[in-house]
């Protein structure tokens, strides 16, 4: 058996950096028999590590894997981005498998239900917000022992297959660690719209005519009715940066809102200023008719703290009303949600506004999940 674990380049980092993962098997909620589900936890921070919440089901041959899994004391594990690129693989170890094989009779699994499905999440990450040093010291340490291929693995896409997008690059790249973030970032912010938008209707940092070497957006989304304005702001995926305090880490997260809600304010002026703005695109030059179309900006962030949400909505609100413009901010997480979920603009367009009209009425953007309603 093997253990694949989809996750996002920052909870990659922290596992290589810390030598292996921690499985937090969550008890059920006060009352009930058994076990919620399981929680894996990259240590970037000791308090608040990054997660992946999964509930499990009787029944249900995930929750019979992780358990068969969790049973042997040595297994391979695979970690892979959000875009499918396997960046890190490596035997490893599970010490406590003996542990866990006393355990797993007593895991008795709730009956799937979509409501419950929905409890269970929403109990498993107050659980973890509120867990003990016991808690802890009962969580299952994956330990990595030797790699399965390089950790400095690049990985090249030299036919770059499907990328018709403007501005498209000879080949396409990634990386893991990444000292200049923001270019790696906007080509993956590309490959997620990609998922939702036709490759031609996107342009990768089109540039304006009137001044030459300044940029219009990160990434523009050009169709019939709508220019969408991406504006985009990542930190460094290195092992000082992972290792910054919540604080500094929350800080630096509101400082990039202020500045791209600033840039997409500029970007929104520029596009009224003129009828049609020019743009290019490498040696492209573009004419772009904004009078027939609604501007619609995004700000998409590293990552966003729930501590801080009145404060990441203020800006983007204050922008929606001095320039009666539709805009939002999310992490690059809930736009991997996104357009894994809404993979036409008519879906994409709704979530957007859901997002907005939550913020409107409640002063914070809310976290949009998927799959978890009646169809």
């Amino acid at each position: 058996m093997a253990l694949i674990v989809k996750c996002t380049k920052e909870s990659i980092l922290a596992a290589k950096i810390i030598g292996g993962i921690r499985l937090y098997i969550v008890p059920a909620p006060e009352g009930a028999p058994g076990c919620a589900g399981v929680i894996t936890a990259f240590f970037d921070d000791e308090d608040e590590p990054l997660t992946l919440t999964s509930p499990l089901f009787e029944r249900d041959p995930f929750a019979t894997d992780v358990v068969a899994l969790l049973e042997r004391e040595a297994f391979d594990v695979h970690l892979v981005d959000e875009n499918n690129h396997e960046l890190l693989g490596y035997h490893a170890r599970n010490p406590a498998f003996m542990r866990f094989q006393k355990l797993a009779p007593q895991l008795k699994l709730s009956q799937f239900s979509l409501e419950r499905a929905r409890d269970l999440h929403n109990y498993m990450g107050k659980w973890f917000g509120l867990r003990t040093v016991a808690d802890d010291d009962n969580a299952f340490s994956i330990e990595f022992a030797e790699p399965l291929f390089p950790e400095d693995i690049f990985i090249a896409d030299v036919l770059n297959s499907g990328a018709r997008f403007h501005a498209a690059k000879p080949f396409l790249h990634t990386t893991l660690e990444r000292r200049d973030a923001g270019p790696l970032q906007e080509m993956d912010i590309v490959r997620l719209l990609q998922r939702t938008f036709p490759a031609e209707q996107i342009y990768l940092n089109p540039m304006r005519t009137d001044h030459p070497g300044l940029e219009f957006v990160d990434v523009m989304v050009l169709t019939d009715n709508y220019l969408y304005l991406l504006q985009a702001k990542d930190s460094p995926n290195t092992e000082p940066m992972m290792r910054r305090t919540v604080e500094r880490k929350r800080a630096t997260s509101l400082a990039h809102l202020a500045k791209a809600v600033s840039q997409i304010g500029g970007a929104i002026n520029h596009a009224r200023s003129v009828e049609p703005i020019t743009l290019t695109t490498g040696s492209t030059t573009h004419k772009v008719s904004v009078q027939s179309r609604t501007i619609i900006g995004i700000a998409v962030l590293k990552e966003m703290f729930d501590a801080d949400a009145t404060a990441y909505a203020e800006p983007v609100l204050k922008l929606v009303e001095d320039e009666q413009v539709p805009c939002v901010v999310m992490d690059y997480a809930q736009l991997h949600a996104f357009t894994l979920n809404l993979t036409t603009e008519t879906a994409f367009l709704d979530g957007i506004q859901a997002a907005l009209d939550a913020a409107l009425k409640n002063g914070i953007f809310p976290r949009l999940r998927f799959g978890l309603i009646e169809e």
